[in-house]
């Protein structure tokens, strides 16, 4: 049990009424062996956006949420599509942003823009984060936005109730440790090595056990060796995705009047 006084001006300003929202920090957040710092003073938001249907035939990297999997921001059942196909105004992202699910955000969407999706455009339902690389690494801070460090602060500023959302302005002011910049890289290594290892194994089991299944009918009905796992393994012979880029207009980051200013 805890308890919190909260004074009138405070209360109206933060527009909530849930009880929740003024849950004291330290119920929140680990000790941590490093100092804390506003994600707001680590990020910007990126502010640029594009109407893909002005490029009805430009080849996009468009992603929406559900192209991300939750927890661990990899890709699924994704393609790229034509400008024409894609309905909506879109949000820009350019390498080594940050993709964050703001709609339903216990699903925990969280993408870093990397090689082959290095640039491309998103669904208005995610904020476009450009990291300061002077202070944090992009794919550690994938991984620490996906941490329970934020999704236990964002769990109770939600708003809405049939689709919650994150405002913005909440998302950036949550604290998170910052390790020293040789630490985040260390981190960020064994991350990318994880992800790698995921990848490689659901290309396994999406190819190689179903051949394993097939040898086991052979083997019952006809009789013969059991297909050893040198056999079954092959190499991932799916095309792989390319980098596109952007049409000509926006090659270049644009910096509207009212912009955030970006690393």
């Amino acid at each position: 049990m805890w308890m919190e006084t909260v004074d009138m001006p405070t209360f109206l300003a933060s527009g909530r009424w849930k009880v929740e929202f003024f849950e004291p920090t330290t119920l929140r957040l680990a000790e941590s062996v490093y100092a804390l710092s506003r994600i707001g003073d680590l990020v910007a938001e990126r502010g640029e956006a594009l109407d893909p249907q002005e490029y009805p035939d430009h080849t996009f990297h468009f992603l929406g949420l559900e192209h991300v999997e939750s927890h661990t921001g990899d890709l699924v059942g994704y393609a790229p599509a034509r400008g024409k196909t894609i309905k909506s105004r879109s949000k820009v992202f350019r390498e080594h942003d940050l993709l964050y699910g703001r709609l339903r955000p216990y699903l925990n969407k969280v993408m870093v823009a990397e090689s082959p999706l290095s640039t491309g455009i998103c669904s208005g339902e995610f904020y476009v984060l450009v990291p300061d690389r002077k202070r944090i690494e992009p794919r550690f801070l994938r991984e620490l936005l996906a941490s329970h460090f934020v999704s236990g602060r964002t769990a109770n500023r939600q708003t809405g109730s049939a689709l919650p959302r994150l405002q913005i302005d909440d998302l950036l002011e949550i604290a998170v440790p910052v390790p020293p910049l040789e630490v985040q890289r260390a981190l960020a290594d064994v991350a990318t090595s994880l992800a790698k290892a995921r990848r490689e194994f659901r290309c396994r089991m999406a190819t190689d056990h179903p051949r394993f299944l097939e040898g086991l009918e052979t083997v019952l009905s006809e009789g013969g060796q059991v297909p050893g796992l040198d056999e079954l393994c092959l190499p991932d012979t799916s095309t792989p995705l390319e980098d596109l880029g952007l049409p000509d207009a926006h090659r270049w980051p644009i910096r509207s009047r009212g912009s955030p200013q970006l690393f």
